[in-house]
């Protein structure tokens, strides 16, 4: 009995998604697809999977009820992509008495593309070049109900591409739990809203349900993780992580992530503390695509 409710949360999210899943079981037709990028170097190294971590203030992008143990900082984090993408983003908690708040902004963008049109005869001519960017700003809000921390997050979005514009809004909503000594369940579903419209083009949001397990050993120097991911657009995704802290400034990263292609791949990264700051950096090749490196920077404040 006493993990009946998570049965029925996970039940309850899997009908929820499932319908919506069959108007169109291509991968990838889901809208919005920017919010499907993970962040944060530390996250991104121990392959996504920290649904039940809550390691950082990044924790917003995974499960916003890790933000009651994440503590009050904030973390600036650099996506140097492939193809000259690139990705910014910002993301703060904070501790109160009145519980844990969250804020963050995640800004994807590229150089400017060459444009082209066709005149009268149906020959392509040269146009006017244009630029592409896709935005989210996030609030949340995390405390501890009955033992159990739950989190929301608000978001708006927004996509741009030349003169045409989609906006959008979406909910996250997520649990943590200790099952037992020194292992941690924590579940969450991201991106529910309304379908939004670009151009003439209807869509979903990218929904997607999670769940992970994290646990902590070896004096608490160890951090092994395991995350599922059932997006509304593609079939079930498994990521898995592992740090392990050298000594008080030195942590190594490995990871392995299914989520974002058809192709799994092994991530891996390193992380330094240095008197309240950290440094974190993520390396994920993408095979023909080229690699990725993550990068971000933080400091801690308050108690």
């Amino acid at each position: 009995m006493k993990y009946l409710k998570y049965y029925l949360i996970i039940g309850l999210a899997f009908s929820l998604i499932n319908p919506v899943h069959a108007i169109d079981s291509t991968a990838g037709t889901a809208g919005m697809q920017f919010l499907k990028i993970g962040v944060g170097a530390r996250q991104i190294a121990m392959g996504e999977a920290s649904c039940a971590a809550g390691l950082d203030a990044n924790t917003i992008y995974q499960n916003p009820a890790g933000l009651t143990s994440a503590g009050s900082q904030v973390i600036l984090s650099q996506n140097q992509s492939f193809a000259n993408i690139q990705e910014q983003t910002i993301a703060g908690s904070f501790q109160t008495k009145a519980g844990s708040f969250g804020a963050s902004i995640q800004y994807l963008h590229m150089d400017s593309m060459t444009g082209y049109d066709v005149d009268a005869q149906g020959n392509p001519v040269k146009a006017s070049d244009f630029t592409s960017y896709d935005m989210a700003v996030t609030l949340s809000y995390a405390r501890v109900f009955g033992g159990i921390p739950i989190g929301i997050n608000l978001k708006v979005l927004q996509e741009k591409l030349a003169s045409y514009q989609a906006n959008g809004a979406a909910l996250d909503i997520g649990m943590t739990d200790k099952l037992m000594e020194n292992l941690n369940f924590g579940f969450a579903v991201q991106n529910i809203g309304p379908a939004v419209t670009f151009i003439s083009d209807t869509t979903p949001l990218p929904l997607n349900v999670k769940m992970g397990l994290a646990y902590n050993g070896l004096g608490n120097n160890l951090t092994v993780t395991a995350d599922a991911n059932k997006p509304i657009d593609d079939s079930l995704k498994a990521c898995f992580g592992a740090e392990y802290r050298l000594n008080e400034v030195l942590s190594l990263r490995a990871g392995f992530n299914q989520k974002d292609g058809v192709d799994s791949w092994i991530t891996a990264g390193i992380g330094m503390d240095i008197s309240g700051w950290t440094l974190d950096y993520a390396y994920v090749p993408y095979g023909t695509l080229g690699d990725t490196h993550r990068l971000s920077i933080g400091t801690r404040f308050g108690k």
